[in-house]
């Protein structure tokens, strides 16, 4: 899979899980080691993570949303969108993976993440095929 790195797990051959911090927003950081992570598993794709957001953090909208990740490869991307709830510190928003290989908070939902420290997800959705 394209020169993704894996991350630590107890079995990195069975269904490893990747580091997707190389593919956060600039400015966005991990909250600690392996909380960007995305894991292929036949036809599923599976996103786990947790970022924080630095104060100062310009936010870009792009494909109605704010970027939290991009140009995912497209082994790691989702062949329809799918939406999802976040949590931001401890207020709810949705999250939306497309299949253009983006993460995003939709700009709907008027919670624009400069304005909060933290955010996390657990995404689960087709994989491209």
């Amino acid at each position: 899979m394209a020169n993704l790195a894996t991350l630590p797990t107890r079995y990195p051959d069975d269904k490893p899980w990747f580091d997707l911090k190389d593919y956060l927003a600039p400015g966005l950081v991990p909250r600690f080691t392996g909380a960007c992570a995305a894991q292929a598993d036949g036809n599923t794709i599976k996103y786990a993570v947790r970022i924080l957001i630095p104060a100062g953090f310009v936010p870009v909208s792009a494909g109605g949303g704010w970027v939290i990740m991009q140009d995912l490869p497209s082994e790691l991307r989702v062949g329809a969108a799918i939406v999802g709830v976040a949590a931001y510190n401890i207020a709810l928003t949705q999250v939306v993976a497309d299949t253009a290989g983006r993460i995003l908070i939709p700009t709907r939902t008027g919670q624009n993440p400069a304005n909060e420290t933290e955010i996390g997800f657990m995404l689960t959705g087709w994989r491209k095929g």
